[in-house]
């Protein structure tokens, strides 16, 4: 009985600490089995990145592009009155150039060489004629009146001479600048023959440039002459943006582009290149309130909505959003506040309550 004893007592106490051993290794399954990233009450935890809410200001701005032009009115064309042949260039298209630059050599061509020696041959014939009169009329071979046409006749000629001679016809013509400017144009080649008054080339004054700028028909309201304008080069640097004014805008829409354009000129010495391809900043609005990165707000159906992060827990908070640009918002809610830590990477992600972390290079 004794030995019964003893073994009952030892199957208990063996049962005892298989039971032990079950619960604690059910206890430690269920603990690998919760996710890694769950808070004290089971929930999921995220992470995410925050900017601080900021009172500032914020400017609403539109954005046009175009392209840079000489100024209406303003080009100054070079040409000859007769025909003539180019015979050198020197200058390029686009050129920039001081004052008393030569810019082109012109020689007479064909035609004028052969209108001018048939003027010399004339008056030449004409004054040999007079001379003639004069001596029969010495001689009473001739009267007074034969001697006046012959007179005459030899004052025109040399007269038209002198004129073709005034003109360029008698010798090679040097076009030379009259004040700094830029080359807009060049229509002369050397050895081509350029009929009379046909330009030859075009400049335009190192302050006589535009730039022109398509906007929508629907956006006008917000434009007026006078108005500050932040001029870029597409290919070009932010620093290297230049202010300038708006001068005159367009009461039509073009029929091509169905934009209407607005003229700006740029401050004097901005060095714009004529023709690039310019982006125009205009601040339409602005405003000192509450703004954040786009990135922060999120559409949810008709409405906007931020998060702000408060004791390690997402604040979900609906938003209006008032003035924009191409990077911030101006937002309008309620509990929001300069400084606060809005959500700006991880949002999608989040719920109202949700437990996060803030990783660091917010």
């Amino acid at each position: 009985m004794k030995k019964l004893h003893w073994t009952f007592i030892s199957l208990v106490f063996l049962g005892l600490i298989l039971g032990t051993a079950g619960l604690i290794i059910r206890h430690v399954r269920k603990g690998s089995s919760e996710p890694a990233g769950a808070d004290s009450a089971g929930g999921p935890v995220a992470k995410v990145k925050v900017v601080p809410i900021k009172q500032t200001k914020i400017e609403e701005t539109l954005t046009a592009y175009g392209t840079v032009i000489a100024s209406p009115g303003s080009p100054q064309t070079y040409s000859v009155p007769s025909e003539c042949r180019v015979l050198k260039v020197h200058v390029t298209q686009g050129q920039a150039f001081k004052a008393d630059t030569l810019l082109m050599e012109v020689d007479p061509g064909p035609e004028a060489k052969l209108q001018l020696k048939q003027a010399r041959n004339e008056r030449d014939a004409a004054e040999k004629q007079a001379k003639i009169i004069k001596s029969k009329l010495d001689m009473k071979l001739a009267t007074n009146q034969e001697l006046i046409e012959a007179e005459q006749r030899f004052q025109a000629a040399r007269m038209l001479v002198e004129n073709l001679e005034q003109r360029g016809l008698g010798s090679t013509h040097l076009i030379r600048s009259e004040s700094a400017g830029i080359v807009s144009q060049i229509k002369g080649e050397p050895g081509q023959i350029v009929p009379a008054g046909e330009m030859l080339l075009e400049i335009i004054g190192e302050n006589q440039i535009n730039v022109r700028l398509g906007i929508e028909s629907e956006d006008m309201e917000h434009i007026q002459e006078g108005q500050p304008v932040s001029l870029l080069s597409v290919n070009g640097k932010e620093d290297s943006a230049v202010v300038g004014h708006i001068s005159q805008i367009s009461r039509e829409v073009n029929p091509e582009t169905r934009l209407v354009y607005v003229y700006v000129t740029p401050a004097s010495g901005s060095k714009l290149f004529l023709n690039d391809y310019i982006r125009g900043t205009i601040a339409i609005a602005s405003s000192v309130a509450l703004v954040v990165p786009r990135a922060s707000v999120l559409p949810e159906g008709s409405n906007h909505i931020l998060y702000t992060v408060e004791n390690g827990r997402a604040i979900k908070h609906v938003v209006e959003i008032g003035l924009e640009n191409e990077q911030s918002f101006q937002v309008i809610g309620k509990d929001l506040h300069d400084g606060q830590s809005a959500v700006v990477v991880g949002n999608s992600e989040l719920e109202d309550g949700t437990s996060v972390i803030v990783e660091s290079g917010q």
